[in-house]
């Protein structure tokens, strides 16, 4: 039997504690590893990104439960970082999770992000997403700090068969106008930096980290892979 005297110790304000650190503490735990429970967003509504849809760019498909979205944009030196760690796990993690890409130019501050993104799209569009991320890859692996897209669009022919189709799409309002969308669609769900990575589970987000380093984003990724061993 337990003695009054230990009951004490959790009694009046010390309950009130005890309740704060254990409710903290369950949050934590979530959106560490990433348990939904209820399938809601661990950050709340805020958190909240769109649902996965098979328009989505899938750099990788995985059997497995977990699917992490990357909100990117050819300009963030984070993600370049990210991107490398990506495929130099490449073997590892598509057995464990499924990776979605998201168009998110940093317009603002990155003023030819935009166009950047405009081109990956064209090469999705004329060539086929395989291809799209081999050219993503290609563009962070030999980055350059110029005052103009050429060098992007010049690489993008390697990897687009049709070069008339390529210029077309890449001066293309339509398609401009999609990647414009894609941006404010981001932006809508407080999406303000790159990468972003959203954590679904069975097709629920569970999980979102603003900004990650890429070190910070592999512990998130190892842990996902860790979880479902």
């Amino acid at each position: 039997m337990i003695s009054q005297k230990k009951l004490s110790v959790i009694s009046g304000p010390n309950i009130i504690i005890f309740a704060v650190v254990l409710l903290v503490t369950s949050l934590l735990i979530r959106a560490l590893f990433f348990q939904g429970g209820d399938g809601e967003s661990v950050m709340g509504k805020e958190g909240d990104v769109p649902s996965l849809s098979e328009s989505d760019m899938y750099k990788w498909k995985s059997s497995g439960p977990y699917t992490v979205v990357n909100y990117f944009s050819l300009d963030c030196p984070h993600c370049l970082e990210l991107d490398k760690i990506e495929n130099e796990q490449y073997l590892k993690y598509r057995e464990h999770f499924s990776l979605v890409y998201r168009h998110s130019p940093l317009t603002d501050i990155q003023p030819l992000s935009g166009g950047k993104a405009v081109i990956t799209e064209c090469v999705r569009r004329n060539s086929s997403a395989e291809r799209m991320f081999l050219f993503i890859s290609d563009v962070y692996e030999n980055y350059r700090e110029e005052n103009s897209n050429h060098w992007v669009e010049e690489m993008a022919k390697k990897y687009v068969d049709d070069q008339k189709k390529l210029e077309e799409c890449v001066g293309s309002e339509e398609v401009k106008d999609f990647i414009t969308k894609k941006r404010k669609e981001a932006l809508s769900y407080n999406i303000n930096g790159t990468p972003t990575l959203a954590v679904f589970k069975d097709g629920a987000q569970v999980a979102r980290f603003d900004r990650p380093s890429a070190s910070v984003a592999k512990k998130i990724m190892d842990s996902l892979v860790g979880s479902v061993k």
